[in-house]
């Protein structure tokens, strides 16, 4: 059982320490897809006119790549709680 609790305390170690890269995920990735597809909002005619949504449903799928950083930091930052009254 203290291996577990030693596996699991170094886990939550590491995630303390990436915690910085974590908020810059959450917060960068859904602006960078907010800008992109602005941008591809204002050069839209080009792409109507190919019919290529592609590349834009692909820049969407960035955006929501942040969003599920967001969620995904959240339950990391609450999970080191849960675990020290379980364990």
């Amino acid at each position: 059982m203290s291996v577990m609790k030693n596996i699991t305390f170094d886990f939550f170690n590491m995630l303390e320490r990436y915690r910085i890269v974590l908020y810059i995920i959450s917060f960068v990735m859904p602006m960078v897809g907010v800008i992109i597809k602005v941008i591809i909002n204002i050069y839209g005619i080009k792409y109507r006119k190919e019919k290529n949504y592609l590349n834009h449903c692909f820049w969407i799928s960035i955006s929501s790549i942040g969003f599920w950083a967001v969620i995904l930091f959240a339950v990391l930052h609450l999970l080191p709680e849960v675990f020290k009254q379980w364990l």
